[in-house]
């Protein structure tokens, strides 16, 4: 890497993962994970074992609902991990400006930046319902982007990009030789999400996917890598220069899990399905303090703060001189104070936010963003998304 890029957001999510935590944990980013009695258990020369194959037997039960061959499917530890291994391949062989969404879940911002390459940035307007901004993309194609990459459905929206946007996408990939990187760890959460996935809609496209968010198991670092057979190839190479192979525990869990696939997606898709009626109800009582566009599907949801109400909770907090730390302490005017002081007044967690322009009103859950709509307006200040995967 050219240059080393600290993201503030996994310092400050790493700190929240050691007890005590918060009566009301509401910074989940996934589902909570299934009983252990839900899942065989491996036996044990599968976890002490060593996967000898760039594709091992997780990919070759995965390529098939993915209607691949599984040489174009690798399963990494982790999906930041296999941003960067992806970015490093495809850079290596056309280096070039990466383009990526805005808002967006801060890694994916952060990772291209520290391979040095430079970064542009796609907005996705609130007042638009996140909808790709069609007339800056076209306008991105004379800086010759290597690698577009986004979220689908979009963190911490929740939008679904619609045929028109794909379309588009499409036509840029094809005009530029772009390559798409979509970020999909959230598309089992959608009923028929196979049919929503990039994969097979944009040439040259390659998937992330990931047993953090709809299963819950975060603890395996497994993430999925599919699409393009020239990308995926190449970023084989770069795997001898991290950890190599999926560890062999992560891999004979996560082959249990998935031949349980169907079961747990339900799960997922019934509880997100409660959760959203709850959601939906409690921001319809409070109007007067925030408003949110609520997606029909999955699990997350981006208010936004009034003006008013959090200029009162600034004001609560004003004369606190406690520190919050991870690069906010700084920033005037940003939620981390209000959420520091509503943790310990009240054991309420929330996660803060980030826009580009200046810090970001409130935040529920989706790490920190980036934002470049409507960022000049106190009203439109954007805000991070709540999960409520644990509202079981």
């Amino acid at each position: 890497m050219s240059r080393s890029h600290r993201i503030e957001y996994l310092r400050w999510a790493r700190a929240q993962a050691e007890p005590p935590w918060a009566t009301y944990n509401l910074i989940l980013s996934g589902m909570t994970a299934p009983e252990a009695s839900e899942l065989e258990m491996p036996e044990a020369e599968e976890l002490l074992g060593f996967l000898h194959r760039d594709h091992p037997a997780l990919a070759e039960a995965i390529a098939p609902v993915l209607s691949l061959p599984p040489t174009r499917v690798l399963v990494q530890p982790g999906t930041h991990y296999a941003i960067a291994l992806m970015l490093t391949a495809r850079l290596e062989s056309r280096p070039g400006p990466v383009v990526v969404e805005a808002p967006a879940y801060e890694p994916l911002r952060r990772i291209p930046e520290s391979l040095g390459a430079p970064v542009l940035r796609l907005p996705r307007c609130r007042e638009d319902g996140y909808r790709l901004d069609l007339e800056a993309l076209d306008s991105l194609a004379a800086a010759a982007p290597s690698v577009l990459l986004l979220s689908h459905p979009h963190n911490p929206s929740g939008a679904c990009l619609d045929d028109e946007e794909i379309g588009a996408l499409a036509r840029f990939a094809a005009r530029t030789g772009c390559s798409i990187l979509s970020d999909e760890v959230y598309l089992e959460f959608l009923d028929e999400g196979e049919s929503r996935s990039l994969l097979h809609r944009i040439e040259g496209t390659v998937i992330l996917r990931s047993f953090t968010k709809v299963f819950g198991l975060g603890g395996l670092r497994c993430s999925v890598i599919a699409g393009d057979r020239v990308w995926i190839e190449a970023a084989i190479a770069f795997t001898d220069h991290g950890p190599a192979t999926l560890p062999a525990p992560s891999h004979a869990v996560a082959m249990r899990v998935w031949e349980r696939r169907e079961k747990l997606w339900r799960r997922a898709r019934d509880v997100a399905a409660t959760g959203r009626a709850v959601v939906s109800e409690w921001l319809d009582g409070v109007e007067d303090l925030m408003e949110s566009p609520l997606f029909p599907s999955g699990i997350i949801c981006f208010p936004r703060l009034r003006a008013r109400a959090h200029e009162a909770a600034l004001a609560r907090c004003e004369n606190d001189p406690s520190s919050f730390g991870f690069g906010l302490d700084d920033l005037r005017g940003s939620s981390h104070r209000w959420i520091a002081d509503l943790r310990r007044r009240e054991d309420v967690q929330l996660t803060p936010g980030l826009s580009s322009r200046r810090p970001v009103r409130f935040g529920w859950a989706s790490g920190w963003t980036q934002d470049s709509c409507g960022a000049g307006s106190k009203e439109s200040s954007t805000t991070c998304g709540r999960r409520w995967s644990n509202h079981e």
